[in-house]
């Protein structure tokens, strides 16, 4: 296949350019997929792929790209989770699809903003994991900033399954559990609280914004999650090494 992809500088800003394997993984799917329509033969039946799909049989993959079958499964589950591809199994392959391949993977550069069938503005903006999110708004969608524990805060929620990610209302969670909490590593209550969500996964009853204020709350009350504290040792020892100089300086301008 001939041809090229389009790589967005902010990838480098994701969860995915920071586990090796995965932005492996991520590059290859972006490699296979289409970029137009045809149609491909899958033993006795006919497929037609859309831009941005591609046939997926786990076990060639691997040998493809060099790794076991069930860490490949595993990795294409987490992108699949992370609103980076959508799996479609099947009896005997899964059509994978990028998500908003049309989006970013356009043949021609096109303009922030566009309009849309009722006159509203629709803008553009890249998200952390190099996907592109479109703001239906008629003012114009000011862009985020975040710090980097914001942004790493945004990434362990991101790889929850089911959560219902908000840029701007995850950012004021993390700013209020941090004020609410300052004694606490709010990060360090984030990614436990998701790896227990691995197990008890949120349904459409859940209300997980709330679930990380119990957790906080929780590892408040059971002394974990807890910030280091700083060491002040190495503080004391120069204090009182200056003195010691001034001393010295004082006794040696007295035999003056």
């Amino acid at each position: 296949m001939n041809g090229w992809v389009k790589l967005h500088r902010q990838l480098k800003q994701s969860a995915v350019f920071d586990n090796p394997k995965l932005l492996k993984i991520w590059v290859w799917i972006l490699l296979k997929a289409t970029h137009k329509e045809r149609q491909q033969i899958v033993g006795r039946r006919t497929v037609t792929l859309q831009p941005g799909q591609f046939i997926f049989g786990r076990n060639a993959a691997a040998g493809e790209l060099d790794m076991p079958p069930s860490t490949l499964r595993d990795y294409m589950q987490i992108l699949a989770d992370m609103g980076n591809i959508t799996l479609r199994p099947d009896t005997k392959y899964t059509l994978v699809s990028v998500d908003n391949w049309e989006v970013y993977q356009s043949p021609e550069e096109k303009t922030d903003t566009k309009s849309t069938a009722n006159g509203q503005q629709m803008d553009i903006k890249w998200t952390s994991n190099g996907h592109k999110q479109e703001c239906k708004e008629v003012q114009e969608c000011k862009e985020i900033v975040l710090t980097a524990d914001e942004q790493k805060f945004l990434e362990v929620l991101q790889g929850v399954k089911g959560y219902p990610l908000d840029r701007v209302k995850d950012r004021n969670l993390y700013q209020t559990l941090t004020d609410r909490y300052p004694e606490l590593d709010i990060l360090d209550v984030a990614r436990d609280w998701a790896a227990y969500k691995m197990d008890k996964p949120l349904d459409k009853k859940s209300n997980p914004r709330s679930q990380l204020n119990t957790a906080c709350k929780k590892a408040m009350e059971w002394g974990k999650n807890k910030k280091p504290k700083e060491d002040t040792t190495y503080t004391h020892q120069r204090t009182d090494l200056t003195d010691l100089q001034k001393i010295i300086a004082r006794k040696t301008m007295r035999g003056l």
